[in-house]
């Protein structure tokens, strides 16, 4: 049900695998449903999926900033939050957002992938099909060339975060060792110096598969 799906779970794949090795951190948000999905991904990435012997990939939930988000909701407004954290803390050469939302529509999470398009950094979107950066109907349309998508072909909610999850799954399964993407499990820690012999763009780490 995701268009292009094998190509499209390779991309998120080589996105978090690159900023792993980067030294970089990936940042994902969604709000209700979406939100407890993006707490499961991260959790997925900072503990294990199914390998032993891999490395904790540095993730963070912001759906679960609860202080910081309804500050800024308070005093500013719901859909400011996380654009003003990635606005102060987001690394453009390292880091990656992903944002879910099953419609595509949720300002907060397209506001967020705005701030890091304008900043050139790497973000990506799991949506559906109302979504798509490629429907013009999408907020995301004018940027559509910067962001990553995995857009499930379905306008039902349920269908939508059903896939989305599916999808998830699939991503973290390329990054465990067995699937041959990394040489060892320890292939993913992060060599902000630039040591490493795959680490060799200005940026100091590997080059990213999709550039913003």
């Amino acid at each position: 049900m995701i268009k292009d799906e094998v190509e499209t779970i390779e991309s998120f794949a080589a996105g978090i695998r690159d900023t792993a090795r980067n030294g970089g951190t990936v940042y994902i948000f969604g709000n209700g449903g979406s939100a407890s999905q993006a707490d499961h991904f991260a959790g997925e990435l900072l503990g294990r999926f199914r390998s032993t012997d891999r490395p904790p990939i540095r993730a963070h939930c912001l759906s679960n900033e609860v202080g910081a988000l309804t500050a800024t909701a308070n005093d500013f407004e719901y859909a400011a939050w996380p654009q003003r954290f990635l606005s102060a803390c987001f690394i453009p050469s390292r880091d990656m957002f992903i944002g879910l939302s099953t419609s595509g529509m949720s300002e907060n999470v397209t506001r967020a992938i705005r701030v890091v398009t304008q900043a050139r950094g790497y973000c990506a979107i799991m949506t559906g099909e109302r979504g798509d950066p490629f429907n013009p109907l999408s907020p995301l349309y004018d940027c559509r060339a910067r962001v990553l998508a995995s857009v499930v072909s379905s306008l039902d909610v349920c269908d939508i975060q059903e896939a989305t999850i599916r999808c998830i799954h699939e991503v973290c399964k390329l990054l465990e060792p067995a699937a041959g993407w990394v040489q060892s499990g320890f292939d993913l820690v992060g060599d902000p110096e630039g040591h490493g012999e795959e680490n060799n763009n200005n940026d100091g780490g590997a080059e990213r598969p999709y550039h913003a």
